[in-house]
């Protein structure tokens, strides 16, 4: 994983700070939607649990992290996406404007999604 910078991790901060965590533990509560835990049962198998807000914290971190390097993630319903900084020089009529798009970071919780194009039938 690349070691994100001050602001980097300043950035992340402030997403788990403002992401609601909980309207997430509702809806995987009422979808008994789990996560494979570290531990296992007395059975020897993998113990499934909802995961706890500290847990979907955890993981959304570590999903944003881990975006640095690859600019978007996606595992257990959280998409974490990162959009380093870019400066952008349009010409607009006739003159050259520069725009810049400040790096951001961007988590979401997805329960559904589809897509209109399917890779395989090309």
């Amino acid at each position: 994983m690349t070691k994100p910078t001050k602001h980097q991790l300043s950035l992340i901060n402030d997403i788990i700070d403002e992401f609601n965590f909980k309207k997430v533990h509702i809806a995987m509560t009422a979808l008994d939607w789990k996560w494979a835990t570290s531990n296992t049962g007395d059975d020897g198998y993998l113990r499934l649990q909802v995961p706890t807000l500290v847990r979907l914290k955890e993981f959304a971190r570590y999903q944003l992290k881990s975006s640095i390097k690859t600019e978007f993630c996606f595992s257990g319903g959280f998409k974490a996406e990162y959009f380093p900084a870019i400066q952008e020089e349009v010409i607009e009529g006739g003159a050259i404007k520069q725009y810049a798009q400040p790096e951001h970071f961007v988590l979401t919780f997805e329960l559904t999604s589809t897509c209109s194009w399917d890779e395989l039938d090309d």
